[in-house]
């Protein structure tokens, strides 16, 4: 049933803006979670997981949390492409469906470790990654729908800014409640896994109920003045306000039909190398800390600096959009991002991970970090229009690397936890190389449209 209400579009338009904002925070706030609970989680679904041991089967099978969530994320975010087809939308309401996922995505992620065994931990991270990868398509496809030009830039930003809000509070929500490895940690009390269940349950459950708050607000929201956009004018007429149809853009032109297949394939093959590189690298900064004997309150720490600085970039990239080309914000992101890297090799061979360093590496990685992935999707609109099939390939390509890392990573993390950055800079000099060659593509498909 349609709603009754006749409502000023430009204020709905500001209110979904502002609600898919409070959700990024919620995922924020989620996602940054599992990073420092890691060492923890991997206790508690230890094998010897009698409550006076704290000898755990290392971090390979817990780190399989990444796989299952990112398989999650992928399929969630596949799911979002059914909202394109005609036959699909239906019988699958964008708004209603992404609600009712969000809640239950909720409620898997709030009993992540409460799960009785492993299997059913694989099973909650699938369902909490789900929600996200749904969450990001339709989060920017609706974006992308609402807003056009720099201003799509900057709302891109701004969205991610509140994601990396809800990343800088998390560590701070969780680290009372983490123990981590007994040797690394200022505190000698041993913590069985029944005490550490317990005590994770608090920061999961915190923020699992927050995402289920939003999700029940976008389900109430639904019924009260439901999202629509328009793209013709018989849309129009039934009340559509999201947005009119995106403007021509160079490569929709028939004529760039090749070059048009070949920046589709080379954007989505950056965000599946680069997506290793930021996701690989948060997730598994933590351990790899304390594999280097910092301590678990130290860890912890620079997890919120890192967020701190990602976030506030993301805020400062909100005002450069607006005086930057998006080619050269990516540019000096990348590079910045590769120097970050490096240091981090620098400071663990010549340093002995002196604190002081490892804060100025991590304010100079978050920093890098902040611009990328947003300004990514606003270059990918700038050339060619998006809709929800491509968002759905862009953000499956986003989980893809992270189904295969964990293998990879968790099981040589404690033997070699230079792997974490082995997997982090190589990425990104590959993305630099891409991103060139797509360079390259428009320049020829503007030359073109001249001769």
């Amino acid at each position: 049933m349609e709603p009754q209400f006749i409502m000023d579009s430009n204020k709905m338009r500001i209110v979904y803006t502002i609600l898919l904002f409070i959700t990024q925070i919620a995922f924020g706030l989620s996602s940054a979670v599992y990073g420092p609970t890691l060492v923890d989680l991997s206790v508690i679904f230890s094998k010897n997981n009698d409550n006076n041991s704290t000898n755990d089967d290392g971090l390979g099978p817990v780190s399989l949390f990444f796989t299952f969530f990112c398989g999650g994320c992928i399929t969630g975010s596949f799911f979002t492409s059914l909202y394109k087809f005609e036959i699909t939308r239906q019988y699958l309401n964008r708004q209603f469906t992404f609600s009712i996922i969000m809640m239950l995505a909720s409620i898997f992620h709030s009993f992540v470790p409460r799960m009785p065994n492993i299997a059913m931990f694989y099973l909650a991270a699938y369902g909490s990654g789900f929600g996200l990868g749904t969450f990001n398509a339709v989060c920017t496809s609706w974006l992308m729908e609402m807003w056009h030009g720099k201003r799509l830039s900057s709302v891109l930003q701004a969205g991610q800014f509140m994601y990396g809000v809800g990343s800088i509070f998390s560590p701070i929500m969780v680290k009372p409640f983490i123990h981590g490895n007994k040797a690394n940690s200022t505190n000698q009390t041993i913590f069985g896994p029944i005490e550490r269940r317990d005590e994770l349950s608090t920061p999961y459950f915190i923020s699992g109920a927050l995402e289920f708050a939003i999700g029940a607000s976008l389900f109430a929201l639904f019924f009260i003045y439901r999202y629509r956009k328009y793209d013709t004018p018989s849309d129009m007429a039934n009340g559509g306000w999201g947005g009119s149809s995106q403007p021509e853009k160079l490569l929709d032109d028939p004529r760039h039909s090749c070059k048009r297949l070949s920046y589709h394939v080379l954007i989505t093959t950056i965000f599946a190398a680069y997506n290793l590189t930021e996701i690989g690298f948060s997730s598994f900064q933590n351990a790899y800390y304390q594999q280097r004997n910092v301590s678990v309150e130290n860890a912890a720490n620079l997890g919120s600096i890192g967020s701190a600085a990602y976030t506030l970039g993301r805020l400062v990239n909100v005002v450069l959009t607006r005086f930057l080309s998006i080619s050269l914000l990516l540019y000096g992101h990348l590079i910045l991002a590769a120097f970050g890297f490096i240091g981090l090799y620098l400071i663990q061979d010549y340093l002995q991970m002196a604190m002081w360093a490892l804060i100025i590496d991590s304010v100079l990685i978050g920093y890098a970090q902040s611009a990328i992935n947003p300004a990514l999707f606003g270059f990918a609109a700038s050339f060619a229009k998006l809709d929800d099939r491509h968002n759905s390939i862009y953000y499956t390509a986003l989980g893809l690397p992270m189904l295969f890392a964990p293998f990879i990573i968790g099981p040589n993390i404690e033997k070699m936890p230079s792997i974490v950055l082995h997997l982090a800079l190589g990425p990104i000099i590959l993305t630099m190389v891409l991103f060139i060659i797509i360079r390259l593509i428009i320049g020829s498909a503007r030359r073109s449209m001249y001769n």
